[in-house]
């Protein structure tokens, strides 16, 4: 009986030399970050460039020792990021360790449809002026910010919008609007459709960093932990232009003549 344990228990150990863990899903434009760890005293780990086409980084390596009734093993961690842009399989990796080959599991990773954040703290919002309009036509695209004033905040970043099949410029008519309980700031951007169709404009992003009050604070001061907030995305409608129309807009137009 003794001995059949054994033999359930050793496979499982073997196995647990080598690990991959990878999240399920990622959302564009985001990183997907990845580690792979081993226990071994000598480990080789694979040169990974890259994973379908995609750059790979190496991000860090981390080590531990552990000494259990004096049997001394060492557990690396290693972590890697790329950015892919579609639904994908991370593929099996061979590491080497103490001279013999151990491989990991293929994962499955998933592209996840990026949804407007609900929270009563913050609200990202995208308005256009029309949601019909003709090709070269501009629009008033208006990103609307805002977040609790009692928040305790360290740090906003915004992440530029990516307008694919739009010309754009930022205008310089950025806006901080009295509110009782919000901060709320406006920027605006001019837009122009290149083709027809219906177009979409993704959500925007804009990264929060915040206090951690669920990690321990130390002398460098409060942990903090970095929070996403999405909007919602839009659709426009563009025809095209009629037949023998180049230019599009308001225009005036004066006329003159030498003799009456």
């Amino acid at each position: 009986m003794i001995r059949f344990l054994f033999l359930l228990i050793l496979p499982f150990i073997l196995n647990a030399q080598v690990e991959i863990k990878v999240p399920k899903s990622f959302i564009l434009g985001e990183p997907v970050v990845f580690s792979i760890s081993s226990s071994g005293s000598d480990v080789e780990f694979p040169n990974i460039k890259n994973i379908n086409n995609f750059v790979v980084q190496n991000i860090g390596t981390s080590s531990q020792i552990n000494i259990i009734n004096g049997s001394r093993s060492k557990k690396i961690v290693r972590k890697y990021r790329f950015f892919p842009t579609n639904d994908m399989v991370i593929p099996s990796f061979k590491i080497k360790i103490n001279g013999k080959i151990e491989q990991t599991k293929p994962q499955k990773i998933k592209l996840q449809k990026v949804i407007k954040t609900k929270s009563n703290n913050f609200d990202l919002t995208l308005k256009i002026n029309k949601d019909k309009t003709y090709v070269g036509e501009e629009l008033i695209l208006t990103m609307t910010f805002k977040y609790k004033k009692d928040i305790q905040i360290y740090d906003l970043k915004f992440t530029p919008p990516q307008f694919e099949n739009f010309w754009s410029k930022q205008l310089q008519t950025n806006k901080r609007l009295k509110d009782d309980l919000y901060v709320v700031q406006e920027l605006n951007f001019l837009i122009f459709p290149q083709k027809s169709g219906v177009l979409e404009i993704s959500p925007f992003r804009i990264d929060v960093v915040l206090p951690d009050h669920s990690g321990r604070s130390s002398f460098f001061g409060t942990p903090t932990k970095r929070k996403n907030i999405y909007s919602n995305g839009l659709k426009i409608d563009v025809k095209p232009l009629p037949d023998n129309t180049y230019l599009i807009g308001d225009f005036k137009i004066k006329t003159t003549v030498d003799k009456t």
